[in-house]
């Protein structure tokens, strides 16, 4: 919570606009606060890789224990595609398809920076045994994200 609020804050200090909430992969644990957010910036566009659907209709225990509706969410008003960009201002974000942890988990890059999500974590790589998960997909994206610039930064989560 301590994070969302600095963003806040940064975003209407900064007078800024926000376009859209880009989601890489649709994990409880990374969408639980999306309906407040939505809240907050109702012009935002929700984004997803379609493939990431299936995997919200199959949360099972982990939407009972968290008592998360995948419903809340709302509808998702552009899907993502590997290679799509999308223009921000004078930044320009590169979205990567990188499969594995979830079927449709996607790394965002910009500017020799890499979000990653749950596929690169600091000397690891995410989980696979949930719902939708293939280590041999994981792989795959793990080899494609290492043709990026070396000097790229990963920021995971």
């Amino acid at each position: 919570a301590g994070e969302i609020e600095k963003h806040l804050t940064t975003i209407k200090k900064e007078n800024l606009t926000v376009k859209y909430l880009f989601c890489t992969h649709l994990h409880f644990d990374h969408v639980m606060g999306i309906k407040e957010v939505r809240e907050l910036f109702p012009e935002a566009q929700l984004a997803c890789n379609k493939k990431e659907l299936d995997v919200l209709e199959n949360m099972g225990m982990f939407a009972r224990i968290f008592q998360f509706k995948p419903s809340s969410l709302g509808n998702f008003d552009v899907f993502i595609e590997d290679n799509q960009s999308f223009e921000l201002g004078n930044l320009k974000i590169k979205a990567i398809l990188s499969p594995g942890h979830t079927p449709g988990s996607i790394c965002f890059y910009f500017e020799d920076r890499l979000l990653s999500g749950d596929v690169l974590f600091n000397r690891g790589v995410g989980r696979t045994d949930f719902y939708g998960g293939s280590f041999s997909e994981l792989e795959k994206s793990v080899r494609k994200l290492f043709t990026l610039p070396e000097e790229t930064i990963v920021y995971p989560g």
